[in-house]
């Protein structure tokens, strides 16, 4: 199954001022990573981007909260998405992608 999701950066720039927002899509891990590299904004429309893109991948839509599918990186930055309870069934069988531009975010994400 293949999920794809694209972002419109500008759209997520406008909703991250909303505390609300960051804390209902996104877990601490990821806003603290996004202000690591200078490209919050860009970086949290990917991370968006990957959990539409898992939910759609699955079949479900967001039927859950986003801050509960929670997405790592490697030493490299290669994202990849934390095993807990809403990803579990599907560890070890999920690849991730995601890049962006200054204006587009985009994700894929694979389970096999």
């Amino acid at each position: 199954m293949i999920g794809i999701d694209i972002v419109d950066v500008v759209r997520i720039q406008a909703f991250i001022q909303k505390p609300s927002f960051l804390q209902g899509v996104f877990a601490e891990s990821e806003i603290a990573y996004s202000l690591q590299n200078g490209k919050q904004t860009e970086t949290l429309a990917g991370l968006y981007a990957a959990k539409e893109a898992f939910c759609k991948a699955i079949g479900t839509g967001i039927t859950r909260r986003l801050c509960e599918i929670e997405i790592g990186h490697s030493a490299l930055g290669q994202p990849f998405f934390i095993t807990n309870k809403h990803t579990q069934d599907y560890e070890g069988k999920l690849h991730l992608s995601i890049t962006h531009t200054k204006d587009l975010a985009v994700a894929v994400c694979v389970v096999f």
